[in-house]
């Protein structure tokens, strides 16, 4: 029998591993939610929008992973995971409940963003904060042209 090799989606390119991060295989606090990716350039408008309940956010004692919930393919969703040393900023975004609320998670240095949408935002941030994580307690107006921002 010959193993036939698999290919990676496209889409599984925009993600973000840390390589030697272990998170470990039961998470403390897992959300459903839906993603949104950006490009790391200002001038950039593209990235990816995945929407609710297509991703799950998944926090460990050293740092979270976002990825396919069980309502998606594993292919077409990215992986996004950072340790909570690396995320430069956590913060609320977007006003219309059930419409456009999430928190940004952006990693320094890099300057890597993504958005994790949710209807139980203050869930999350009690969790992160659990977690030993700042987590900014204004909430930003979402900005379709450059969420990153």
């Amino acid at each position: 029998m010959v193993a036939m090799a698999t290919r990676r989606h496209p889409i599984q390119r925009l993600g973000r591993r840390v390589e030697g991060l272990d998170l470990g295989p039961v998470p403390d606090a897992s959300f459903i939610g839906g993603m949104r990716l950006g490009r790391s350039s200002r001038r950039s408008v593209g990235g990816l929008n995945i929407t609710l309940p297509m991703v799950q956010l998944d926090l460990f004692p050293q740092g979270l992973r976002m990825h396919a919930s069980r309502y998606a393919p594993e292919s077409m969703v990215p992986v996004w995971e950072a340790s909570y040393g690396e995320l430069a900023e956590v913060q609320p975004v977007g006003r219309i409940r059930g419409w456009s609320t999430g928190l940004r998670f952006r990693t320094g240095g890099t300057d890597q963003w993504v958005i994790f949408w949710t209807a139980d935002r203050d869930g999350i941030m009690t969790s992160l904060r659990t977690h030993g994580v700042s987590v900014s307690p204004v909430v930003q107006r979402f900005q379709f042209l450059d969420p990153g921002r």
